[in-house]
């Protein structure tokens, strides 16, 4: 059964979709639906193709919503890949830190 054939059973609802395998993070929301792409759990790692590194995806689901946290070697993030308040200016592993200068 093609995936596109789930879809359509699921379009009068709200669904969200995880999948992996291409080891790189990756968020998007199409047919206004979530799709979240996991990186890596000890698999190679991609970095070249954007954030591809060693984490766990922490998902609550309420009545009203899914949220979704994910934690990363260099901090947490939220669903669409982004540390939170504004924060990925912040430098979180000293290593890091000081190649970015």
């Amino acid at each position: 059964m093609a995936f596109s054939s789930i879809e359509t059973a699921l379009s009068d609802r709200p669904f969200t979709v995880f999948n992996g395998h291409e080891h790189v993070y990756n968020f998007r929301q199409p047919h206004g639906q979530e799709y979240t792409r996991l990186a890596t759990r000890s698999g190679e790692q991609f970095p070249d193709l954007g954030m591809s590194e060693d984490h766990v995806t922490l998902v609550t689901v309420s009545c009203e919503e899914i949220d979704i946290a994910t934690l990363m070697r260099l901090g947490i993030r939220d669903r669409i890949g982004s540390v939170p308040l504004c924060g990925d200016d912040v430098c979180f592993a000293a290593v890091e830190c000081a190649t970015q200068e």
